[in-house]
């Protein structure tokens, strides 16, 4: 995918630290074909924390919009290619 580039908002070495200790990451935004999004970037560990919660609490789980699943939320693993 050609012209396709991620950024984050937050320092990159502080944000990063916490994102793997938290397990998600929600100021990422891509750029695909001019176009810019925010996604949010979790891995399965806090996914399946944050289903288990919602649906003990709620009776369901409603998905977060332009959600991403990574092994580990880390700046080392945001590479697109």
């Amino acid at each position: 995918m050609d012209g396709l580039k991620l950024f984050f908002l937050e320092d990159p070495e502080f944000a990063d630290h916490e994102a793997i200790s938290k397990g998600y990451r929600n100021d990422v935004f891509v750029n695909v074909s001019k176009n810019l999004y925010n996604v949010r970037v979790y891995d399965i560990v806090r996914l399946q924390q944050d289903f288990e919660t919602e649906v003990q609490e709620y009776g369901y789980y409603s998905i977060e919009t332009n959600l991403i699943l990574v092994k580990e939320v880390s700046n080392e693993h945001s590479s697109i290619q």
